[in-house]
């Protein structure tokens, strides 16, 4: 090799690709070896960092006003994660804490208060905080990154939501949206589209991308509206394949969760099926229904409506914990997710 050829290779060598990692609370880019995120100045656990890839993590900020049960939302979820991991159904699903916020909320706040029965204490906007599980061995999925970021509602006061927020929100391409339909239709100052609207605009103010964003609209709190419901959807929630309730063998939404092919079967055909019938009722309802689902549809943004009850019924009032349909939100978000990758 001549002289210049080898300063020619020397001076064309590629550089190694910095490393960067995405802060689980804030989602802005740092150095792998950061302690703390440049950002929002909060700690990056190490174990984050070890088990950190960007294909592997779902950051879902949970919006909703105060009150609509995103806390138990959250809580739910946690638990639905847990009781999957029973040998009856994905007995190689592993579910870890990966901070030790995480850890504390898991060991003394989630499965105490779930033994006992009683509802997780309310978020104020002083906490804004989030939850980050490691899900090894997921059935069709496998291993993902769960950040959900459980945002106060305080936070949706605004024309646009609060600048606390606005970064996660903006980074995060898919997002929850937690509905509690009977304060919408009781409360004259709630709409279905507000906000989606709210939404809409903090995405355009900061001049980032909006088509192509997705949202799992959650309908929460189904138990205490089952009578507006049309029989099929009643029957759909009663049916869940995971909890203690009786249940229909005939029931065609009974699933074995261990069959991939079921649980396949239940992602690309029964949700989709689901979330129609979900749409044409919401589209039936007064304060925003309508007008919530033409202007996703003219954004350029994907809406899949789930069914769920966190409770099942009012655990003040004696009932026994029964978590409905919780496990369909979380498979909308995988189903995303894999879309994505």
């Amino acid at each position: 090799m001549s002289f210049f050829s080898f300063l020619k290779s020397l001076f064309s060598r590629k550089k190694k690709p910095i490393e960067t990692i995405a802060c689980p609370f804030c989602l802005r880019e740092n150095l792998k070896e950061a302690k703390q995120c440049v950002g929002c100045k909060r700690e990056i656990a190490e174990n984050y960092k070890r088990h950190y890839a960007r294909e592997k993590l779902m950051a879902i900020p949970i919006i909703g006003f105060s009150q609509t049960g995103k806390t138990v939302f959250v809580d739910s979820v946690a638990c639905t994660l847990f009781d999957l991991t029973d040998k009856q159904f994905w007995k190689d699903l592993n579910i870890t804490p990966i901070d030790s916020e995480t850890e504390s909320w898991i060991e003394g706040d989630i499965l105490p208060s779930r033994a006992r029965g009683q509802a997780p204490l309310p978020n104020g906007k002083e906490d804004n905080f989030r939850r980050v599980l490691l899900a090894k061995n997921i059935p069709l999925w496998k291993d993902r990154i769960l950040c959900l970021r459980d945002v106060a509602g305080e936070h949706f006061q605004t024309f646009t939501f609060a600048s606390e927020v606005q970064e996660f929100c903006i980074q995060s391409k898919c997002a929850i949206f937690i509905i509690d339909v009977n304060d919408v239709l009781n409360n004259p100052t709630r709409r279905f589209d507000t906000l989606f609207d709210k939404y809409v605009r903090t995405i355009v103010e900061a001049k980032a991308q909006l088509a192509g964003r997705k949202i799992v609209m959650v309908l929460a709190k189904a138990d205490l509206y089952r009578n507006r419901l049309p029989q099929d959807l009643i029957d759909y929630l009663d049916n869940d394949p995971l909890y203690r309730i009786p249940q229909s063998a005939k029931s065609p939404y009974q699933i074995n969760l261990s069959d991939p092919a079921a649980l396949s079967h239940h992602a690309k055909v029964t949700l989709p099926m689901i979330d129609s019938q979900l749409a044409t009722w919401v589209g039936s309802l007064e304060n925003g229904g309508p007008q919530l689902n033409s202007k996703a549809k003219s954004e350029g943004v994907e809406i899949r409506y789930t069914l769920v009850s966190g409770w099942g019924s009012n655990p003040d009032q004696g009932a026994d914990v029964k978590p409905l349909r919780m496990l369909d939100p979380l498979t909308w978000l995988l189903e995303f997710h894999s879309r994505e990758g």
